[in-house]
């Protein structure tokens, strides 16, 4: 995994504890098809606050 789906990972994992997201929103979008295209690289620092 990239460090970026890393990232979306551990967020999606808290909102969800949160409340913020429910699992049938996670299982929704897993059966959504893949969007065709290439992915593009992040600068460094892309996530600084």
């Amino acid at each position: 995994l990239s460090v970026q789906s890393t990232r979306a990972l551990l967020c999606l994992g808290v909102w969800s504890l949160l409340g913020y997201v429910k699992d049938s929103d996670v299982k929704a979008a897993a059966v959504l098809p893949e969007v065709d295209g290439d992915e593009q690289e992040l600068p460094d620092n892309w996530d600084a606050i």
